[in-house]
């Protein structure tokens, strides 16, 4: 997938005989970002907003040609409030997985040392074995998500969200809309009785199309009303449409959640 606004920045850019540093210095951001935002990878709105602001443009010019999964921080607290806990930039996860890497590439030269000292070492190799396993969980899980957000899914942790819904003074229901049990399968939940705009739609469409996660899940976060009898209005419910994979600990209940619409 990739976002219409990387042309639009691109363009813009070169009109004014820019190069990718000078963009980066005119607008605050660094140097890679400007790199993956004109490859067409994923921006945040807050990027988005400085880019546009380095034009001297209004960002919807380059927020409408962005997809709609683009929230506007501006139209939801919730996304404004969770920015703590926001990951969507996959620089950051491409250094954690190096960083698992190399842990690896130690606990395994640590082990195949103390083997071949052919010395009674049975538990330093047993200690290193472990952590060689335990890193190989962790190298497996972050690489996944590594492969979800450079498919144009922002991520972020289901608690930091949770908290940010929290902060803002909200309550919110999860519902499972769809999940694929095996691979290329997918069973929807009839049982989850909700609306999806047309272009919604099309987004969970490719979202599902991509095979890349487990289950679609919906968020809906509205204000408690005074009375608790008192029904929320539908115009003030805020619904988010998520992507979800589990983490590989199974008593783990902070699952990867991915911004699909």
């Amino acid at each position: 997938m990739k976002y219409p606004y990387a042309a639009k920045v691109k363009a813009m850019r070169e009109e004014r005989a820019w190069t990718q540093e000078q963009l980066a210095a005119v607008s605050g951001l660094n140097v890679r970002t400007i790199q993956r935002i004109e490859r067409g990878g994923t921006a945040s709105f807050e990027s988005l907003k400085a880019v546009a602001s380095a034009f001297n443009i209004d960002v919807k010019e380059l927020h409408d040609a962005a997809p709609s999964l683009y929230i506007s921080q501006e139209r939801s607290p919730v996304l404004s409030m969770s920015s703590d806990y926001w990951h969507e930039d996959n620089l950051r996860l491409e250094k954690r997985l190096g960083d698992l890497r190399q842990d690896w590439n130690r606990a395994e030269h640590e082990a195949q040392h103390a083997r071949n000292l052919h010395l009674d070492m049975q538990g330093p190799i047993e200690a290193a074995e472990a952590e060689v396993q335990h890193l190989s969980v962790q190298i497996s899980h972050v690489a996944r998500l590594v492969q979800r957000v450079k498919a144009g899914f922002p991520y972020l942790e289901r608690r930091g969200f949770e908290e940010a819904i929290d902060a803002c003074g909200e309550v919110s229901s999860w519902e499972v809309l769809s999940e694929a049990p095996a691979p290329g399968t997918i069973m929807g939940h009839n049982d989850v009785v909700i609306r999806l705009p047309v272009a919604v739609q099309k987004l969970y469409a490719q979202a599902v199309s991509t095979h890349l996660f487990e289950k679609v899940e919906v968020c809906m976060c509205f204000e408690p009303p005074d009375d608790d009898n008192e029904e929320v209005p539908e115009n003030c419910i805020a619904h988010y449409l998520f992507g979800t994979i589990q983490s590989p600990n199974i008593e783990d209940e902070n699952s990867a959640i991915f911004l699909i619409a």
